[in-house]
């Protein structure tokens, strides 16, 4: 799977302002912070870039690559950017692709061709890269897997196999397939996150340790509960160790943002870009293109997703709460899946798979008993009762016998 960052785009207000004014900062952090977050490619989004378009994309690239190493998506429908852009970009790890390649002849016409001239994105046609593929030598692959997840699966060993010996834990971490950072670098990890101590020459878990490895935590997001247990809402806990994201803009909505754009923008309500609807509230540019009613659809995503007024806004994880306590409280209203999934779509012109949302709610019972688990070792032992009926509620909604599916 390929992680792509896409908030380094035109519309997203903080960006644009800095693309208009030509201040590398801010595109310059969110560079590094979409690299450190382990993306394989950063996608540059111009929009149309009509005007100046070539000068802009040449700048950008120019700036990123003083400071990450990824690989880069060129994304605008103005091929003159998307040349500027592939003359000055530096392979260091990757080839760059051009991602505004509509299929038109006047589309591909031009950017194949580039393409080809600069060796972009796909260097021949799809059989031909399919035959160098089965014909070419199999790479030897090393798995990769930061402190975090080595910390994890350290954890998970201990707790399972009642290994105690810091050596035989070292040699048991060397033979797994993704131990890439330093065992003692694990250890230290686990001991600041107080899952394991440290005595006689031996890891002990502690029952921290234990509940977090029994309810498949990592360790941060263990650590993380224990401090929020008794302070923060249990259901807002577990929505947070995993936000429902797998919802999209419709069809309709899509093919509105895309005309008054002119380019193809992200289809995830989550992808970065819708997070800061109110940058596209003016009348000015793109925006202004917009017809009336998808503007009464951004306002009520405002009111019901992303009115949080945080600091962090809109780069907080509020919105994605606010989501997923948005579909438990429908779910509580005797709403299943399906029901859901339309009533989303109708009100908000969002669509998600019913499937996904079944699963996900799922997910959210185990991570409501992981919550239980982990306050109870932290003596929030109040919490059993509100995480038994939040439970009860999603799993049977209280005010009907009989699901609804309207």
């Amino acid at each position: 799977m390929l992680l792509i960052g896409e908030n380094l785009n035109v519309m997203v207000k903080k960006i644009g302002t800095a693309m208009k004014e030509k201040d590398p900062k801010p595109i310059q952090e969110l560079a590094i912070a979409e690299a450190e977050a382990g993306a394989d490619y950063i996608d540059i989004n111009l929009g149309p870039a009509r005007k100046g378009g070539g000068e802009l994309m040449e700048w950008i690239v120019k700036v990123v690559q003083e400071v990450v190493d990824t690989p880069l998506y060129l994304d605008t429908i103005n091929a003159e950017a998307i040349e500027a852009g592939l003359k000055v970009y530096k392979n260091k790890k990757g080839k760059a692709v051009i991602n505004s390649i509509m299929a038109r002849p006047e589309s591909m016409d031009v950017k194949f061709p580039l393409a080809q001239k600069y060796h972009a994105g796909l260097d021949g046609y799809e059989d031909e890269v399919a035959a160098k593929l089965l014909g070419g030598d199999i790479e030897s692959v090393e798995p990769f897997a930061d402190t975090e997840a080595c910390a994890e699966q350290v954890l998970a060993t201990i707790c399972s196999t009642g290994l105690v010996d810091l050596k035989d834990i070292a040699r048991s971490y060397m033979r797994m397939l993704s131990s890439s950072v330093p065992p003692s670098d694990a250890l230290k990890h686990l001991v600041r996150r107080h899952m394991i101590r440290i005595s006689k020459g031996g890891a002990h878990p502690t029952p921290l340790g234990k509940a977090t490895a029994l309810s498949f935590l990592t360790p941060s997001q263990g650590y993380d509960i224990q401090k929020m247990a008794g302070h923060y809402d249990v259901l807002e806990m577990a929505i947070s160790l995993e936000p429902f994201q797998n919802v999209y803009l419709t069809n309709k909505l899509q093919a509105e943002v895309n005309s008054a754009f002119r380019s193809f923008m992200p289809t995830r309500l989550f992808s970065g870009i819708f997070a800061d609807v109110t940058s596209l509230s003016g009348s000015q540019g793109a925006a202004g293109r917009l017809p009336k009613w998808v503007f009464e659809v951004f306002s009520r995503w405002v009111r019901e997703f992303f009115s949080c007024g945080c600091k962090e806004y809109p780069e907080c994880d509020h919105g994605k709460i606010a989501f997923g306590q948005w579909i438990v409280s429908q779910r509580k209203d005797g709403l299943n899946p399906s029901g859901i999934a339309r009533l989303l779509r109708k009100d908000f012109e969002l669509w998600a798979y019913p499937g996904d949302i079944f699963s996900w709610l799922d997910s959210l019972i185990h991570s409501l008993r992981a919550v239980r688990r982990i306050a109870e070792v932290a003596g929030e032992t109040d919490i059993t009762m509100e995480v038994d009926d939040q439970i009860a509620r999603i799993e049977r909604p209280l005010d009907s016998e009989k699901e609804k599916d309207e």
